[in-house]
């Protein structure tokens, strides 16, 4: 879920440290996505991450320039309840992040700057309006979360359970990231950057419309293929969405046959062509 773009709590929160912004010059970045990756890297890639058996070979090999360059520029902490961040949990995540973001252009890539990582799922206080003007604090447990100055938060457990099942449609990792892609134009409102202004209307008419029917879908208590959650906004759709698109592509096809070629383009990858894989790689 996306974290508050501002508010009390966020203002003043201090930044954590970082790597230094010259890690993510188009420069730096391209010069560590052509090393070899060290070999216990490439071996917990290997054996950890289902999602890499079953891509391609061309996109293997991108997907592990990927996490060379996120290693090199994502500082990993560890939240309350975790002594440290290991070097599996921070390979699982920046493989993850980086099936999400083959094929775009190094200098295009989403802020992500800190991935704060917890045991498990986490409890947050959140303030929320009611309908009556009032101001209510509740304690929300969560498992992920995605915060407008480039920090992702995540359970570590799931983090390592998605990293094998990658056919039951849920990945916290995917879903923040998803989250990141979202708020590159500066709003997080379910549209990421497209193309053009007429591919920013295409898409906002189809997930208007496929939001709008998963709205009714639940209020008529109709089995829906994205849950409750990805009915919340605009945001949440999308992020479901794309949990959805990569991990179950021939429901997701099914059910939303005008989203399908709009995530295919915009994520330039294909789901559908390695499907019948997806549940043999997380055996």
């Amino acid at each position: 879920m996306p974290g508050p773009a501002a508010g009390p709590g966020i203002g003043k929160r201090p930044r954590p440290a970082m790597p230094s912004f010259l890690s993510r010059t188009t420069r730096s970045r391209r010069r560590r996505g052509r090393r070899p990756l060290p070999s216990a890297w490439l071996a917990t890639l290997e054996s950890r991450v289902a999602y890499y058996q079953v891509l391609p070979a061309r996109e293997q090999a991108e997907l592990r320039g990927m996490v060379g360059v996120l290693m090199g520029e994502v500082s990993f902490e560890a939240g309350a309840g975790l002594a440290a961040v290991d070097e599996t949990m921070q390979i699982l995540i920046a493989a993850q992040a980086g099936v999400l973001l083959l094929h775009r252009p190094l200098a295009d890539l989403p802020r992500i700057e800190t991935a704060i990582v917890y045991p498990g799922a986490y409890h947050a206080r959140e303030t929320r309006h009611t309908q009556e003007g009032v101001e209510v604090e509740e304690d929300e447990e969560r498992l992920g979360e995605a915060w407008s100055y480039g920090t992702l938060l995540l359970s570590g457990e799931d983090v390592l359970y998605d990293s094998i099942h990658i056919d039951d449609g849920t990945n916290v990792v995917f879903h923040e990231v998803a989250h990141a892609l979202d708020a590159q134009t500066g709003e997080s409102d379910g549209v990421p950057l497209l193309a053009d202004q007429e591919a920013v209307e295409a898409w906002r008419q189809a997930f208007g419309a496929a939001l709008d029917a998963l709205g009714a879908d639940l209020q008529r208590r109709r089995k829906t293929l994205l849950g409750a959650y990805a009915a919340e906004d605009e945001a949440e759709f999308f992020a479901a969405a794309t949990e959805t698109f990569f991990e179950r592509p021939v429901s997701f096809q099914a059910v939303y046959p005008d989203l399908y070629p709009l995530m295919r383009d915009f994520y330039q990858l294909d789901p559908l062509t390695w499907a019948h894989l997806l549940r043999r790689a997380g055996a």
